[in-house]
């Protein structure tokens, strides 16, 4: 038999894992180019770029009480200007780029 989740623990559980990073840079910790914003700047930025969100559903995010869909994640990227993996892992690693793989695959293949 599974184990029973209780009401309790299943309202503390979080459902996403990007909420704590968007309010990262949302707070002005990202680094010394993006300063910090309010909630409302950020629905601002969203809006613009195409996505329609109430500050509520915002504020649920961030505090991992709301999931987010792979494409709002590529919004949040997009409107606090910083790379998708960030969202995710909390790191400013950058995917490598193509000519990078490229490259890569060519030299191993001449071993």
């Amino acid at each position: 038999m599974g184990r029973k989740i209780s009401e309790n623990n299943a309202k503390k559980s979080k459902v996403n894992i990007c909420g704590k990073w968007i309010r990262y840079v949302r707070d002005g910790k990202y680094d010394k180019a993006h300063p910090k914003m309010s909630q409302d700047m950020l629905i601002a930025r969203l809006q613009v770029k195409g996505l329609m969100m109430k500050r509520s559903s915002l504020s649920r995010i961030e505090t991992g009480r709301r999931a987010l869909s792979d494409i709002e994640v590529v919004f949040f990227a997009e409107a606090l200007n910083v790379p998708i993996s960030f969202l995710y892992e909390g790191t400013m690693r950058q995917m490598p780029k193509t000519e990078d793989l490229t490259s890569l695959v060519a030299e191993d293949s001449e071993d």
